[in-house]
């Protein structure tokens, strides 16, 4: 029997040097845990959008931050299935425009890197 998963995936730096892919698979069926879980933790420590962003965690914040990168690793621990990835690709050696590779723009670029990585 398979597993299904949800991906929570971001990037960063898409037109810089190095692009950034990073994501949580955390299997569907535990979803609803995981959600309630990050619904209290989010409630109780100020994020009432449930949005974060490590580009603007100020030295003021980094503990909040922390907390969160540690309450992923808490539902990891509880359910032994959650995994986490990430991929830097440096643009110099392996650009995302790419004829060869039949990339004819960064997008395209990006996005074949992308499919491999959450394949």
């Amino acid at each position: 029997m398979s597993v299904g998963y949800t991906v929570f995936a971001d990037e960063s730096g898409l037109r810089e040097q190095f692009v950034c892919i990073g994501a949580v698979f955390l299997p569907t069926g535990l979803m609803e845990d995981a959600e309630e879980r990050l619904a209290e933790f989010c409630s109780a420590r100020g994020f009432p959008d449930r949005e974060m962003s490590w580009k603007k965690c100020s030295t003021a914040e980094i503990d909040r931050y922390s907390e969160f990168a540690q309450l992923l690793w808490e539902i990891n621990n509880d359910c032994c299935t959650c995994d986490f990835r990430a991929l830097v690709i440096d643009t110099k050696q392996n650009p995302l425009r790419d004829g060869e590779f039949g990339c004819t723009s960064h997008e395209d670029g990006f996005y074949k890197f992308y499919h491999f990585f959450i394949e």
